[in-house]
Formats: C-alpha cells, structure tokens, sequence
C-alpha cells in the first residue's frame, strides 16, 4: 500500500472518531438535560403518565419531546420516582 492511501485512511479515521465524539457529547448532554426536567416534574407533584408526559415537560424544556425523547423521559422518571422511595400505580 502506497503511503499516499495510508495517510488517506489515517486521516478518514481520525475525522470519523472525531465526528463521533462530538455526536456523542451532545447526545450525553440531551441525557443530563432529560434528567434535570425529570427531577422538575417529580418535584412538581403533577402524577406524570406516557399521555402527559410531553405538554409537562414543555414546561420545563425549549426542546421538542419526540417519541424517542419521551421514551427517554418517562424512563427518567421512573428512575426519579424509584430514588425517592416513590411508589407507582403500574396500571
């Protein structure tokens, strides 16, 4: 191999690891975002429920809860609740 395509692919490489550590960052910053506005709604006292639970999280959040965010929500919730002892009416 030519040193020519091994830089080409060392350069590849390095601009995919560091795309993917940015993309990481924000995803990891979406999740600690997530867990404030959970930690808020519990605090809030309202009972959260899956129909509920994104008009209740726009009053916390600028961001738009889509269905994958809310999945993650109402997992972060869950955990909240299990934290303080809370327990849950699983209907």
């Amino acid at each position: 191999m030519s040193n020519y395509l091994a830089k080409g692919k060392r350069t590849s490489s390095i601009k995919h690891k560091v795309h993917a550590k940015k993309h990481l960052a924000k995803f990891y910053k979406i999740l600690h975002e997530l867990d404030i506005v959970a930690q808020a709604m519990v605090k809030s006292g309202v009972a959260i429920t899956e129909d509920n639970v994104v008009q209740e999280a726009e009053k916390y959040t600028e961001r738009t809860i889509e269905s994958y965010e809310k999945n993650l929500l109402l997992a972060k919730v869950g955990q909240v609740y299990e934290r303080l002892g809370i327990k849950v009416n699983d209907e």
